[in-house]
């Protein structure tokens, strides 16, 4: 999802995002420890990437906000 598109949700799904994103990151360090190997890295690797967006998104709000 590009930045532009997750600028345009409202905070609480973007709230909902960030859960959904963590939990999916919480499966795949499990799968990668145990059999699954090497083969979900890429998909790990963008997981934390995203969810480097979400929070720089809430943050940058939040200061927004702490300004005006």
């Amino acid at each position: 999802m590009k930045m532009q598109e997750l600028k345009t949700k409202t905070v609480q799904e973007q709230s909902k995002l960030l859960q959904e994103t963590r939990e999916a990151v919480r499966r795949l360090r499990f799968e990668i420890s145990g059999h699954a190997g090497k083969k979900n890295l890429r998909a790990l690797r963008d997981a934390k990437k995203f969810i480097a967006q979400l929070l720089t998104l809430q943050n940058a709000d939040k200061r927004a906000k702490a300004k005006s």
